[in-house]
This record gives C-alpha cells, sequence and structure tokens, in this order.
C-alpha cells in the first residue's frame, strides 16, 4: 500500500507476481501472460464498491483456467 505524503490518499497495486504467487499457493500454475491477462479482465470489470480482494483474484484466475 502506497499512502500519500499528505495522508489523504492510498493506494494498492497489485502485480502479476501477486497473481502468480496466490495461484501457486492454490496449487495452479499461471504463466505471466496468464496473470496479465487477469489483472487485465479485473481491471476491466472493476466495481469500486466492492473493491479488489483475494477472492476476486482466485474467481478470475479460476475462470481463466477453466477456459483451457
Amino acid at each position: 500500500m502506497g499512502l500519500s505524503k499528505d495522508g489523504k490518499t492510498a493506494t494498492f497495486v497489485w502485480s502479476t507476481i501477486d497473481i502468480i504467487y496466490r495461484a501457486k499457493d492454490r496449487d495452479i500454475t499461471i504463466t505471466e501472460d496468464q496473470a496479465k491477462r487477469i489483472l487485465k479482465n479485473i481491471a476491466s470489470g472493476e466495481d469500486d464498491s466492492t473493491g479488489l480482494f483475494w477472492d476476486t483474484i482466485d474467481i478470475f484466475t479460476d475462470n481463466l483456467v477453466s477456459d483451457v
């Protein structure tokens, strides 16, 4: 998490490494390109009222691997 100097904003950054390690924790192997696709899919459908959680990443990962 990043907090601005004035403390008025916070940012959370998710990377392909986060996606890959989460998948690995769940005994799923994905490539960096697949992790990029997952991030892209999440970003295109992000709902600011719900936020982004590990559960969200799991759902998008499951959807990707089930399509393969």
